[in-house]
């Protein structure tokens, strides 16, 4: 997995004036990506667009949705929702089935909601880093965006550069 691009301003790394003009161009264009069509699709659930709305809420503070994400965040919703209703169907039916084989015997297995309600918290896992609703990802997140230095560790490293 490629690590997140930081931005211009918190970056180690020594770059010449050319480098920072376009690296400070890119982020003002990614900054200036539409955001006045971040909706719930009309094909979600109810309680998928409310799990969307509900995302989008969460990070309206950090402004990193843009139109663009709309579907990948329509995708975790839906995931999300999946989930709930295969937690839903678990706890209102046994945690074990009976199984018949081919031969017509039969024996006790897992029931099926199990498998369902894994797969689907490992895509909302998978989901969930793009997004920063993790811990660590969202650490990351405030890693990126955020200036960590004092105004005397910016000249240091303007000076002499990231020794």
């Amino acid at each position: 997995m490629v690590a997140p691009r930081q931005k211009t301003e918190t970056l180690k790394k020594h770059l010449t004036n050319e480098e920072k003009e376009i690296r400070l161009k890119q982020e003002e264009i990614l900054g200036e990506l539409p955001k006045d069509k971040i909706r719930p699709p009309t094909w979600l659930s109810k309680r998928g667009k409310k799990i969307f709305k509900e995302i989008v809420n969460e990070l309206e503070p950090i402004q990193i949705l843009a139109n663009l994400d709309v579907h990948n965040l329509s995708v975790l919703s839906d995931t999300f929702d999946k989930f709930i209703e295969a937690t839903i169907a678990l706890n209102t039916s046994p945690l074990t089935v009976l199984e018949t084989n081919k031969n017509g015997s039969t024996r006790e297995v897992p029931s099926p909601y199990i498998r369902i309600q894994t797969r689907y918290s490992d895509l909302i896992k998978k989901h969930a880093v793009e997004f920063g609703l993790t811990p660590a990802s969202r650490q990351r997140l405030i890693e990126i965006n955020t200036e960590l230095k004092s105004d005397d560790e910016k000249e240091f490293a303007e000076e002499f550069g990231d020794i």
